[in-house]
């Protein structure tokens, strides 16, 4: 007998009825509509190889609904069917130790705003079976933490500092950190390429006695500590202050003539950040044996008392914040010491170890910070903690911040304090009023309004110390006021130049006329220590656009088109949120656009994509200058500008 193939049988097994019915039911259906697919594959940039476990995010440009995500197989494949046919696909990937990343990449940290995805075309009943998304492995170092008998120190927290371009200014970012754990080790991941220096920090706080508990950040988490003596365990000092134990490293018991503290210390063990060694990172980096000893040195006590400037108002539960020279525009974890101003204005630190610092009071406490991995540390006891944000400003690539603000504070203070082996007395911080932005907001003729816009005040300079004055409430543009403009009032400018920006990017101001002058560009001067009044800020969203075509030496290239000022005063001091440094991706076949570009003169350049960011280094800025198309654009305006693929080489 001849043997029946196997679907025969699967076959025989089903009622006869059953088929019946099904091609019945199959008949009455109108014929699908023909579904188009893609698929490809997540591969390791620099290795080549395919990365198993990635999570792929198929997304749409014009469609706010979810759409499918999967994770790669172990060959690192990936497939999505039963799609519609659209021309505005893009592909998102992450990845445990990678860097997130997207079709059409050609470096990881490039420019995730919608004018720049590198669109994927699906026509109906397409298969697109070739997309490939690169991803870059980020770098790791680790060592152990020992104290001065070379035994392990447990939970205490090491970070990685690096240097990054922010507004065209260099400045000290943190980055990922952890905590050691039963061995004293720890392993800090998710590292971009840079030269980083590490240390374990070590912050004395100091708290009065009567001071009840203040709101905090705890491990990363929100929450709150209230009613009574702060819950934090702490030595009594004097029967009003007192040294609060917190998850930083414990003080070793003092000497029988001096107290001692273990600061902070730097690879290979300097209690300097700036004379720490940097160790360099690149991709798929693994740094081991970056050992920290602890060793205790003595400390001292430093008082002093708050003095105001006429028209300063003293603020409520002060934080003050003692941090290392050069640390300034690092977050919490970072100080040195911390203590609370008392209600006559005098204030102690009990436990200071010799160095250079500068002491801060204010309301804000903002940081940025490389790399994916953690970065939120504990605030410090006493801060007044009103609101926290978090998240990317354009001006700083690569990074993401964290800010802390409290209540609207009247004044602010900023010295610098040298310590040494004896203990300071009656220190001064000198107190200044805070500035005000008092105005009202329009919009251009024909431009509707959204429904409600929210201002802020950025530092030009980028300082993160400076903090993020905001307006509290969102200024509502619907209200009826017409022609008279919507009222609006931005409080905090310390001592420092801010440009008024919003957080709705397809909106953006024609003018901001103070006293007569459009200082749009040029910002308000927080040192001047007063109020600016009678502010006209206009609002439009009729930007000028600009596109066209990239060509290299083989015809079309994929290009980072880069569009900046051509005034040179404008490649520094921009703020966080530019209005004239942007950069868009020119896919494969070299087109690009620029949708929203503000009215004034610009260079135009398209450069290799790996130089999408480049953009925030001034020195780039010079290089390319000397190869770039000059176009000058209107509002409303659009352009064609054809361009040639450039290198530019950014002598270090």
């Amino acid at each position: 007998m001849k043997r029946q193939p196997r679907w025969s049988l699967i076959l025989l097994l089903v009622p006869a009825g059953l088929l019946v019915a099904g091609e019945a039911s199959r008949a009455q259906q109108p014929a699908a509509e023909p579904s188009s697919a893609l698929s490809g594959v997540v591969i390791d940039a620099t290795t080549r190889q395919p990365i198993s476990g990635a999570v792929v995010s198929l997304r749409r440009i014009s469609a706010n609904a979810p759409l499918p995500r999967m994770v790669a197989d172990a060959r690192g494949r990936f497939v999505f069917a039963d799609l519609p046919p659209a021309n505005d696909y893009y592909l998102d990937a992450t990845g445990s130790d990678y860097a997130p990343s997207r079709n059409g990449w050609t470096a990881p940290g490039q420019s995730r705003s919608a004018d720049s995805v590198r669109r994927i075309s699906l026509a109906k009943g397409q298969w697109l079976s070739d997309v490939t998304i690169q991803m870059w492995r980020l770098g790791t170092i680790t060592g152990r933490v020992v104290d001065e008998r070379g035994e392990p120190v447990v939970g205490v927290v090491a970070e990685a500092f690096s240097v990054a371009d922010i507004a065209g200014q260099h400045q000290r970012v943190g980055g990922p950190n952890a905590r050691t754990d039963d061995r004293g080790f720890y392993r800090l991941t998710n590292l971009p390429p840079g030269r980083y220096v590490v240390g374990v920090l070590s912050v004395q706080t100091t708290m009065l006695t009567s001071r009840p508990g203040p709101k905090q950040v705890i491990d990363g988490g929100m929450g709150e500590l209230s009613g009574g003596p702060a819950a934090t365990a702490g030595i009594d000092m004097d029967g009003r202050h007192r040294m609060v134990l917190t998850s930083f490293a414990t003080p070793p018991p003092p000497s029988s003539t001096e107290r001692r503290v273990y600061p902070a210390v730097f690879y290979p063990n300097t209690t300097s950040i700036s004379d720490g060694a940097p160790i360099e990172i690149g991709y798929g980096d693994s740094r081991a044996g970056t050992d920290i000893q602890l060793r205790p040195v003595p400390a001292v006590r430093i008082s002093g008392r708050l003095a105001f400037d006429a028209g300063a108002v003293a603020a409520p539960a002060l934080l003050l914040r003692l941090m290392p020279k050069g640390g300034e525009t690092l977050g919490f974890g970072a100080d040195a010491a911390t203590t609370i101003a008392e209600a006559d204005g005098t204030f102690t630190f009990l436990s200071v170890p010799s160095g250079e610092y500068t002491l801060l009071a204010q309301a804000s406490v903002t940081e940025f910070g490389a790399g994916t991995g953690n970065m939120r540390l504990p605030v410090a006891i006493g801060f007044p903690l009103d609101g926290a944000s978090t998240g990317s400003k354009s001006a700083a690539p690569g990074l993401s911040f964290i800010s802390y603000s409290g209540p609207a504070a009247p004044s602010w203070g900023r010295v610098s304090v040298t310590v040494g082996a004896a203990n300071v007395d009656d220190l001064v911080l000198q107190m200044h009023a805070t500035s005000a932005i008092h105005g009202r907001l329009l919009f251009a003729e024909g431009v509707t309004p959204p429904p409600y816009v929210f201002l802020l005040a950025e530092p030009a300079n980028g300082d993160p110390s400076l903090g993020f004055p905001g307006v509290r409430e969102p200024v509502q543009t619907r209200s009826g006021s017409g022609t008279a403009g919507m009222p609006f009032a931005i409080e905090g400018l310390m001592a420092g130049t801010y440009l008024l920006t919003l957080n709705n990017p397809n909106f953006a101001p024609m003018s901001v006329m103070s006293a007569g002058r459009d200082v749009r560009e040029t910002g308000f001067d927080g040192s001047l220590s007063h109020d600016f009044n009678d502010v006209i800020v206009t609002l439009t969203n009729k930007f000028a656009e600009v596109s066209g075509n990239v060509r290299g030496d083989h015809g079309p290239a994929a290009a980072a088109v880069i569009a900046f000022p051509a005034d040179r005063e404008r490649w520094t001091n921009y703020g966080l949120t530019p209005l004239r440094l942007m950069s868009a991706a020119a896919g494969s076949n070299g087109t690009y656009e620029l949708p929203r570009l503000v009215e004034g003169d610009y260079f135009l350049i398209a450069v290799d994509p790996a130089q999408s960011s480049a953009w925030v280094d001034p020195a780039f800025l010079a290089a390319a200058a000397p190869h770039a198309t000059r176009v000058s654009v209107k509002w409303d305006g659009k352009y064609t500008v054809d361009l040639k693929l450039e290198t530019v080489e950014v002598k270090k």
